[in-house]
């Protein structure tokens, strides 16, 4: 039987930052190992996982009928993509989004996406 864990607060990030699970409750600016981009994030809203792209963005016409009608497909989805180094963009069927940067995701109220849990 394997234990999950939810992360502490859910994070997105940049290419730079580890994916994985953040049992940390604040970043540690001074170690910036310690804290993780969630890679098991699902949304509330749609009740699907978020799909991460790395090195990329969203191009600015990405609206949510386009993630509706292509999500999950990825294929798709890079069609409306960018090339843009040490970015990742995340998005599920209803809302995407992009970070260079550690975000906690309580910072961002657009964005309905939890933890799904991590087995560990």
């Amino acid at each position: 039987m394997s234990i999950c864990h939810r992360c502490s607060v859910p994070c997105i990030a940049g290419v730079e930052m580890s994916l994985g699970w953040n049992k940390y409750k604040v970043h540690i600016t001074d170690q910036p190992m310690t804290s993780r981009a969630c890679n098991t994030l699902r949304c509330i809203a749609c009740d699907n996982a978020v799909v991460i792209f790395d090195n990329s963005s969203w191009s600015s016409d990405v609206d949510y009928y386009f993630l509706r009608t292509n999500y999950p497909n990825t294929k798709r989805l890079q069609a409306k993509m960018k090339r843009k180094g040490g970015s990742r963009a995340y998005c599920c069927q209803c809302s995407s989004t992009e970070a260079t940067k550690l975000t906690c995701l309580d910072g961002i109220p657009s964005l309905q996406w939890v933890c799904g849990k991590h087995a560990m």
